[in-house]
């Protein structure tokens, strides 16, 4: 099966700080809140991965990772 984005399936994580700049509009942030592959209604062979992501003020967005810039990895707990 073909994902388009495959490869940024393993550069970002849920949690990690994202930022995407919308046309005509300023730089957004937000964090990665899931991340999933979505197929295209009449061809099923082909998937993309996209992100949903929840900003500061509670937005949520579902963007292609492709739209996405990494700002910050999610920091893991130590125990």
């Amino acid at each position: 099966m073909n994902i388009f984005g495959e490869k940024l399936m393993e550069k970002y994580a849920v949690g990690d700080m994202v930022s995407w700049i919308p046309i005509g509009y300023p730089k957004e942030f937000g964090l990665i809140k899931r991340i999933f592959t979505e197929e295209l209604e009449n061809e099923p062979e082909r998937k993309f991965a996209f992100a949903e992501i929840i900003t500061s003020t509670g937005k949520h967005h579902e963007l292609h990772l492709d739209a996405l810039e990494l700002e910050s990895k999610r920091i893991s707990k130590q125990k």
